[in-house]
C-alpha cells in the first residue's frame, strides 16, 4: 500500500512506469501520472476498481497517458457506459486522447486502438486451466513490446503469447513467457480492422 510520501520521486529516472491498481489511490495514481508526464516518462496503466472508481479524475488523466490497459467490463465502468457491441465500444475508445489503448475480453480475444487504428487478436484456442492473471500477463506483454520498439503488432502478439501461457497454469505467474520462449513460437493471429 504505497503511498505519495512513499515515492522517491527525485530518484524516478526511468523511460517508462506501468501502474497497476493502487488500491484505490486515485491521488497518487495522479502524481505518478503527473510526475510521469512532467519529465517525459512514459506511463502504462491497468487501473484497478478503486481507481476506476475515480473516473472523473482518471479521464482528465487520459490524455497524459501512453498505454491504457482495460478489459472490457472495466472499459464500460470507466465511460460509464452499458456493455454495449465490441463496434460501439471501438468507437468510443477512439475517441480517447489515450495513443495505445488495448481491451481484452476473455475468450471473445482483446482489441488494441493504436492511434484510430483498430487490431484485433481473437483468444487462444488452447482450453484455460485458469484465466487469473491473464488480462496482466496481455498488458505486460503488449507494453514489453512497445518498450522493445517493436511494430504494435508484434506487441500484440507477444501479449497475446504471454496471456496464452499463463491460461495453462493455475495461478498469475506460472507460464509467463520469456522472450526466447515467444521467439520460438509460431506467430500469433493479430487482424487490422
Amino acid at each position: 500500500m504505497l503511498e505519495i510520501r512513499d515515492i522517491p520521486w527525485d530518484k524516478l529516472d526511468t523511460k517508462w512506469i506501468y501502474i497497476s491498481s493502487l488500491g484505490g489511490q486515485s491521488e497518487l495514481l495522479e502524481s505518478l501520472i503527473l510526475h510521469s508526464y512532467q519529465h517525459g516518462i512514459k506511463v502504462a496503466v491497468n487501473p484497478g476498481s478503486g481507481e476506476l472508481n475515480d473516473r472523473n479524475r482518471l479521464h482528465k488523466l487520459l490524455p497524459k497517458i501512453t498505454t491504457l490497459i482495460l478489459n472490457k467490463e472495466e472499459f464500460c465502468i470507466l465511460q460509464n457506459i452499458d456493455h454495449q457491441s465490441d463496434q460501439a465500444m471501438i468507437n468510443t475508445a477512439k475517441a480517447i486522447e489515450t495513443p495505445i489503448i488495448a481491451i481484452t475480453n476473455g475468450n471473445q480475444g482483446a482489441y488494441v486502438i493504436d492511434h484510430q487504428t483498430v487490431y484485433f487478436t481473437p483468444s487462444s484456442s488452447t482450453a484455460a486451466i485458469e484465466t487469473t492473471g491473464a488480462g496482466d500477463a496481455f498488458g505486460s506483454g503488449l507494453v514489453s513490446g512497445i518498450i522493445m520498439e517493436w511494430h504494435i503488432i508484434d506487441a500484440i502478439r507477444l501479449a497475446a503469447a504471454n496471456a496464452e501461457g499463463v491460461i495453462k497454469h493455475f495461478g498469475a505467474k506460472p507460464g509467463l513467457i520469456s522472450l526466447q520462449d515467444y521467439q520460438q513460437q509460431p506467430p500469433l493471429t493479430v487482424m487490422k480492422l
